[in-house]
């Protein structure tokens, strides 16, 4: 499935790079997908993923996946996912700090 995406790069508890791109494939635990700069083995990411479908058949949907890139070959790149949660699009604006540090578990209530 190709889907649209922001990404954040985070070093030390802080965004480093910020950037777009677009899924190649995905599941719960893995993420392959191209981005407009090169990554690099062992970066933090955080994903937003444009969702295709909106939440209550109104709001539009994003999917922030957090993990760490495993493998990259060009500006393609593997992360293996340890967060993920589905949010609404008015949670996202509040997304100012990043997510992945605090990630501990597969699922959260970040968008209530």
């Amino acid at each position: 499935m190709r889907l649209p995406l922001q990404y954040r790069v985070i070093s030390e508890k802080a965004v480093a790079k910020t950037g777009a791109g677009q899924t190649c494939n995905l599941s719960r635990t893995g993420v392959l997908f191209e981005s407009d700069a090169a990554l690099h083995e062992g970066n933090s990411v955080e994903l937003l993923i444009e969702w295709p479908a909106p939440f209550h058949g109104e709001e539009p949907m994003r999917l922030l996946m957090c993990g760490t890139v495993t493998r990259h070959e060009d500006v393609r790149a593997a992360l293996k996912v340890v967060y993920y949660d589905f949010l609404p699009s008015h949670a996202v604006e509040t997304l100012k700090d990043p997510v992945y540090p605090r990630a501990t578990r597969k699922r959260s209530t970040l968008a209530k």
